[in-house]
């Protein structure tokens, strides 16, 4: 990257116009291919993180070497103290097959106050595509622990509470992933997680019922699933 493409992007403050500016140079460098290593370098090292996240989501043509240099950036920044961009980059992790230390992302499923529930839903979902079931007793009791706090945000609770259903195949688990979805309205959100294909009818045999709540409206009586 040109140093002063590099300077520019450092400038951008929150008090300008700067996704509009962001924008207007990630498309600008996105339009250029496969870029080199040292390209994807300077932009890891950039101080703006919002052009690195939107990079990471936009960028099509990281081969194995590319990849092989993020895992050690994300692994470099998973205290980082930008916490959205944390939960970005368990993202990208998590698209890209990327093993990340499992234990920091278990003890991350006991935080959740400001920014850092972004980063318990995006461990939440990294943990349960790499389920490790030499960890499954802590798996279980960090999601009972965000089921069962009553100030978890709920979309936390409707996660923790379909994989513990989906691990345990334990009645209680649906009953209270129904009662949320139901009752709090978030249909959307089971939605997009049974649409994941792992979770297809193929592979899971709930998935056609709990498809059926997404498009049901409050009812008590739906509320017990057998």
């Amino acid at each position: 990257m040109r140093k002063k493409i590099i300077e520019k992007i450092n400038a951008c403050k929150e008090d300008e116009d700067v996704y509009s500016k962001i924008e207007k140079y990630l498309d600008n460098l996105l339009d250029k291919g496969k870029l080199k290593q040292k390209v994807i370098l300077d932009i890891l090292h950039l101080k703006n993180y919002i052009f690195i996240s939107d990079f990471l989501i936009k960028y099509n043509y990281f081969d194995k070497e590319d990849l092989i240099l993020i895992h050690s950036y994300i692994i470099d920044n998973l205290d980082n103290k930008e916490r959205l961009f944390v939960s970005d980059l368990l993202e990208f992790a998590t698209y890209w097959n990327l093993e990340l230390p499992y234990e920091k992302c278990l003890n991350s499923l006991d935080k959740y106050e400001n920014d850092d529930h972004y980063v318990l839903l995006a461990s939440i979902e990294y943990i349960f595509k790499n389920l490790k079931f030499e960890y499954i007793d802590q798996i279980v009791e960090k999601l009972i622990g965000i089921i069962e706090n009553p100030n978890q945000i709920q979309t936390a609770q409707v996660n923790a509470s379909f994989i513990l259903f989906r691990i345990t195949l334990k009645k209680e688990y649906l009953s209270n992933l129904i009662e949320l979805v139901v009752n709090n309205d978030h249909k959307t959100l089971l939605r997009n997680i049974l649409n994941l294909e792992y979770n297809n009818q193929q592979y899971f045999d709930y998935h056609d019922l709990l498809m059926d709540f997404c498009k049901v409206r409050t009812d008590n009586s739906l509320l017990s699933p057998v």
